[in-house]
């Protein structure tokens, strides 16, 4: 049924509870989980320069690594059917590099928490 299922995380918990869900889908069908998660540019693109905008991309890919690695510590430890991949994007729109990943990946199930985050990395990174 499903061999690829993409899941767009933001920090939220509603976006931990979609990729716990989603490793759950695949545990028994032995697919492929793929964790995205977009860095959206605020405001100018002169606000930040090179070296921050950066190290936003590195604390989401981190964000993103170790979201990954928990579930698949907590729930692919004894399922090894189960992979667990983390990319990062940048997008002035997320739904579009949303899109972009899932037809790359061919994605056959995005997996997405019911909302976002209201909180301070949101104002700065953005929320899928």
């Amino acid at each position: 049924m499903y061999r690829t299922i993409l899941v767009p995380v933001d920090g939220s918990d509603a976006a931990r509870d979609a990729l716990r869900h989603a490793v759950g889908l695949a545990e028994p069908l032995g697919a492929t989980v793929h964790v995205l998660a977009v860095v959206e540019p605020s405001g100018s693109p002169l606000a930040f320069d090179v070296d921050d905008v950066d190290e936003m991309t590195d604390a989401v890919r981190d964000l993103a690594d170790a979201i990954a690695a928990a579930e698949d510590a907590s729930d692919g430890a004894d399922s090894p059917g189960v992979t667990i991949t983390s990319e990062v994007r940048r997008a002035r729109h997320p739904h579009e590099a949303i899109r972009e990943y899932a037809d790359e990946t061919g994605a056959d199930a995005i997996v997405l928490g019911r909302h976002g985050t209201t909180s301070l990395p949101e104002a700065v990174l953005g929320s899928t």
